[in-house]
């Protein structure tokens, strides 16, 4: 199956006519008909929109065949050759060692994910990297919340143990909190000093060491204001062998197109190939339910949670009961592998750190 015959299928499926896909993309009717005749193709950033707006992967619709339609092989024999290249093939195996088998077995059986450790960043937050390996490279991460949860300080912590931790590369774009702020929020979590007090002699003495080692650190924070998701697509494919990638406080983003949303984020996965969160703070609404935790359904915007392969949530339950304990919970409502459920983790108000 060819891309006009993956067009023409995918397009059939979600019941839409050449016309109304022509005026999505913004395209002529005759363009749509002669993609899907197979007389020219669309161009990247239409190839990108037909994605999204179709509710296929980039992979499936734009996927080269093995051989073109018209060509026929007679035989097995010229089928290995077209395979191969002509080489011999001697002998087809998998060999696993024995632990490396039981291993994947173990964590199959604890509903544990299976995964390549060379995709995998670690967040430095226990109870989620146990479970889940880490941040998977190539995946896009919506972390939602309401007000004054903590979705921002989450990313400041995992950007802190990425960075300071792991000399990994961030490129942390604050969309509302000046960059000035953020690092007064990095210092604390660093120093673990309360900065809301005053200092003693030790005091300015670590903050002092600290800007020092920040200094020698890859963490970019723009704050750039009235950024758009172009703005940042361009920003982030001109850095190099970046780790991870944060969009803080989504809703500021200037969006002058839905779809673009989609095909932008879908295409900056793989172009940097490092993950990336989106902060998102809820609507109110979700309080006037008795239960508070978050859930899916409590985001308006049904295009981003679409294009969203993991979506978590931060609840706290200090935030409606000021007896309850510093816990707090990452819900895992949507996640790559199908693995859901709750990762708890230790808030420290005064020194901003997340354990």
């Amino acid at each position: 199956m060819g891309f006009e015959e993956r067009l023409r299928h995918a397009r059939q499926k979600k019941n839409l006519s050449q016309d109304t896909l022509a005026e999505k993309l913004a395209v002529s009717r005759q363009a749509v008909s002669k993609w899907e005749r197979g007389e020219c193709y669309p161009d990247l950033n239409n190839v990108l929109n037909i994605a999204a707006i179709l509710e296929v992967s980039l992979d499936w619709l734009w996927a080269e065949e093995l051989f073109r339609p018209d060509e026929s092989l007679n035989d097995c024999d010229e089928l290995t050759d077209k395979i191969t290249g002509g080489r011999e093939i001697t002998q087809f195996s998998l060999r696993m060692a024995d632990t490396e088998v039981e291993d994947i077995i173990a964590r199959v059986i604890a509903g544990k994910k299976v995964y390549d450790s060379s995709q995998i960043v670690e967040t430095g937050i226990n109870s989620f990297d146990k479970k889940y390996g880490g941040l998977h490279r190539g995946e896009k991460y919506l972390l939602g919340s309401r007000t004054s949860m903590g979705r921002t300080l989450l990313a400041l912590n995992i950007t802190c143990n990425l960075v300071f931790g792991q000399n990994k590369k961030v490129l942390f774009y604050t969309l509302e909190t000046p960059a000035e702020m953020l690092l007064k929020r990095i210092l604390a979590i660093r120093t673990g000093l309360d900065l809301s007090t005053d200092f003693n002699e030790e005091d300015r003495k670590s903050l002092v060491v600290e800007g020092k080692h920040l200094r020698g650190k890859s963490l970019i924070i723009d704050d750039t204001p009235d950024l758009n998701l172009k703005d940042i697509y361009r920003k982030s494919v001109a850095e190099k062998n970046l780790d991870l990638i944060v969009i803080d406080q989504y809703r500021f983003l200037s969006i002058n197109n839905p779809y673009d949303v989609i095909s932008l984020l879908s295409h900056l996965t793989r172009e940097c190939n490092c993950p990336i969160i989106m902060t998102y703070a809820l609507p109110p609404e979700l309080e006037t339910r008795e239960d508070k935790i978050p859930k899916i359904a409590d985001i308006p915007d049904s295009q981003l949670t679409r294009c969203m392969e993991n979506i978590f949530f931060i609840y706290r339950p200090k935030y409606y009961d000021r007896n309850a304990g510093n816990e707090g919970y990452l819900v895992i409502a949507r996640e790559s592998s199908g693995i859901k459920g709750k990762c708890r983790f230790e808030y420290e108000a005064e020194t901003q750190r997340i354990k």
